[in-house]
């Protein structure tokens, strides 16, 4: 018979046991054993597993969520001619602005919450900082897009292009009114 637990390390990795069951003498299910009894036990095949950056995935996850909809928001909204151009601008202001508040609880995480151990390997104080210097670059990227190229320049041009619209089509409209309106006055005839 084939057992197979998961034993608690301390340390940064999570092993798994398959083979018999262990002695109770060797470990007890969810009790704590050093790597050094892991790898010193004979007759237990151990798989090492490295344990996934949940933290990382748990920043990542609303970055993707926004820019999936967005994506999908943007592309309906243009499909769909019933929409003037301010709206359709607004679209995008509308996600930046949620995304930097994402980015805000990104930097509370990255810059407050987690830490280094002090024996860290060189690999993760790179992924450390790494991770730091990609929430700057987004918070930085995203502040600029919205406040030196959305809302100065593309809000107010499509604005424009939504009122330059509308007057053009006033003008056509009431132009076909007047053309409208000539031609079905009464003419007078004289009467002989």
């Amino acid at each position: 018979m084939r057992y197979k637990t998961k034993v608690e390390i301390r340390s940064t990795e999570s092993y798994s046991f398959h083979g018999p069951k262990p002695n109770s003498n060797f470990c007890e299910e969810g009790k704590a054993i050093s790597s050094r009894q892991v790898e010193n036990y004979k007759g237990i095949q151990v798989e090492k597993e490295n344990l996934r950056d949940d933290h990382a995935v748990h920043s990542a996850v609303p970055h993707l969520f926004l820019l999936s909809f967005q994506i999908l928001t943007e592309n309906i909204i243009s499909i769909l001619s019933i929409f003037s151009a301010p709206v359709r601008a607004l679209v995008p202001m509308l996600y930046t602005v949620r995304r930097l508040f994402v980015i805000l609880d990104w930097m509370h995480d990255v810059w407050q919450k987690k830490t280094l151990p002090a024996n860290a390997e060189l690999k993760d104080v790179a992924w450390f900082w790494f991770g730091r210097g990609l929430e700057a670059a987004n918070l930085i990227y995203f502040v600029i897009n919205l406040f030196v190229f959305l809302i100065p320049q593309f809000l107010p041009n499509a604005f424009e292009k939504h009122l330059r619209e509308r007057d053009e089509q006033h003008a056509k409209s009431s132009k076909d009114r007047r053309s409208a309106a000539c031609d079905n006055k009464p003419v007078d005839k004289k009467a002989d």
